[in-house]
């Protein structure tokens, strides 16, 4: 008597995908992990660095702690951009061999400059690290199965502070505060090693980026922080804190004054709104190509994609 057949078993390249999606996932936690609680477990080291043979001033010790926070968030969109560019697993693994270097840098420094020099290459790292990492995350995984990775992903996010203040907290009950900057490197090149070995290349986007922009708000945001921070100890109305607070409102203006130029290229040239078919040959003559991100059908203003050349006759191109 046969056998009552069960239920269709998946092929086995479902099951190679399925494992792969899963190898992935895991990397991209860890690198995740590594990034977020890195914030936490600086904190931590606080006290050691003050009674350190560094020693540091108040002021010197929060820009210790903030300068790794500062560019990561200044420049976390920046480093999506470009990894959408230039490739995302790259720049993931560019981020995760800066923040072994600069880790590694504020491991072996002799003074407060140099620390700093390290705790601002970690930031930067940072940065290229989260966006790219759920970038190869969602580029790796089935639309189907994607929304349980994403939730997976962004549970690990919240749990990397959980990680860095346990972890950051037995390095240092054992050791100096060196040794949580010298644990960091050898996590991030392990993990380097991993995101090479386990995840593939992803397809690139025409990805517009402004670096002046984006360098003209990370410096305001700075200047705002210096501010800020010098206020306590010089007082509010001292040229220091006033001139900060001035240079930062000048580069906010000027960071925004770029942005919005570079969003409104195109309208300079001479586009306007309307049906790609009614658009004269002469309307952006000067556009060497055509912008995947316009619609087909209907012509959108070319701030839409942050000044890409999206506006000679005849592109119908679409995503």
């Amino acid at each position: 008597m046969p056998r009552p057949t069960l239920a269709t078993e998946p092929a086995p390249a479902d099951l190679q995908a399925e494992r792969h999606e899963r190898a992935v996932l895991a990397c991209v936690c860890a690198c995740t992990v590594l990034v977020v609680g890195f914030v936490a477990a600086i904190n931590l080291a606080v006290p050691r660095l003050a009674a350190s043979a560094l020693h540091p001033t108040s002021t010197e010790l929060l820009w210790v702690v903030d300068s790794y926070v500062v560019l990561f968030a200044c420049l976390v969109v920046p480093a999506g951009a470009l990894g959408d560019r230039v490739g995302r697993k790259g720049v993931l693994l560019a981020g995760l061999a800066g923040l072994a270097v600069g880790a590694a840098v504020c491991a072996a420094a002799g003074d407060v400059a140099v620390l700093l020099v390290g705790r601002a290459v970690t930031g930067i790292g940072a940065a290229c690290v989260l966006p790219n990492a759920l970038a190869v995350l969602v580029h790796a995984t089935e639309p189907a199965r994607r929304p349980r990775a994403v939730a997976t992903w962004a549970g690990m996010s919240g749990i990397g502070g959980l990680v860095g203040n346990v972890a950051g907290g037995a390095i240092l009950t054992a050791g100096s505060w060196r040794w949580l900057f010298a644990c960091v490197t050898p996590v991030a090149l392990a993990c380097t090693v991993w995101v090479a070995a386990a995840t593939r290349p992803s397809s690139r986007q025409a990805r517009s980026l402004d670096p002046l922009g984006a360098g003209l708000l990370t410096g305001a945001t700075l200047a705002v922080l210096l501010g800020i921070v010098q206020s306590p100890a010089d007082g509010w109305g001292s040229a220091t804190v006033i001139g900060a607070l001035a240079v930062g409102g000048v580069l906010l203006a000027a960071g925004s004054s770029s942005s919005c130029g570079a969003r409104s290229r195109c309208s300079t040239r001479g586009c306007s709104p309307g049906p790609v078919s009614a658009r004269p040959a002469s309307a952006c003559s000067s556009c060497s190509s055509a912008c995947s991100r316009c619609s087909s059908s209907t012509r959108r203003r070319c701030s839409t994609c942050a000044g890409s050349p999206c506006c000679r006759q005849g592109s119908a191109s679409s995503p």
